[in-house]
């Protein structure tokens, strides 16, 4: 089913490499798509698309995370557009920052992937987030494995009053997107993969969307 044109009606899509439609999930055995074009940097590519390769830049395991794994302390999920925790209306707020807490991180490039589930527990979408721990990396971007385009590179802040915690906050739409559009209400679960590490670096976090 096709609802718009463009990645304001139906938020970030996750493209099919193999047939050149952008999809944005499934819930209940309806599919939500858009067709492309997009602009590479609104393109998540799921992991079914990706092909890793034995590279630091793009795809690959980081060389940095041998040095140790890498461990999330945990997951806030906040709203720029509201103070409430854990508990948002779709209807009152326009999107949602991850902000994911490091417990252990090796110095260096990494990668980070948020999964997105629905409340009945289906991949929503999949989030890729390059950065770094390297403080002068600033305006930088970095060609990851399945994306058309260099995707740009955060940097880790610190996490609240503790400057050793680092921190690195991704943001995700909620307003104009299929959860407003058919009413994917309820308990949804977010959990953060770093680099290639098929588990998860930390507790998933949960949090419910209303209407």
């Amino acid at each position: 089913m096709v609802l718009g044109a463009g990645a304001a009606a139906v938020g970030s899509p996750a493209r099919d490499t193999s047939t050149g439609v952008a999809y944005v999930g499934s819930d209940e055995g309806r599919m939500y798509a858009v067709q492309v074009p997009f602009s590479g940097a609104l393109v998540q590519t799921p992991p079914s698309a990706a092909k890793p390769e034995a590279s630091s830049i793009v795809g690959g395991q980081n060389p940095a995370a041998s040095a140790g794994a890498v461990r999330c302390a945990r997951v806030k999920v906040r709203s720029p557009q509201s103070d409430k925790r854990r508990r948002f209306s779709a209807t009152g707020i326009l999107d949602l920052d991850f902000k994911v807490r490091f417990r252990k991180l090796p110095d260096g490039d990494h990668l980070l992937r948020l999964k997105i589930l629905t409340p009945h527990g289906h991949l929503y979408q999949e989030l890729t987030q390059p950065f770094t721990t390297d403080t002068t990396a600033r305006d930088r971007s970095r060609q990851v494995d399945g994306f058309p385009r260099p995707l740009p590179v955060k940097v880790t802040s610190p996490a609240g009053a503790r400057a050793t915690i680092p921190k690195v906050k991704v943001r995700w739409p909620v307003a104009g997107t299929p959860i407003v559009h058919s009413s994917l209400y309820g308990t949804w679960t977010v959990e953060a993969y770093v680099d290639d590490d098929t588990r998860r670096c930390g507790p998933a976090a949960t949090f419910r969307i209303e209407e």
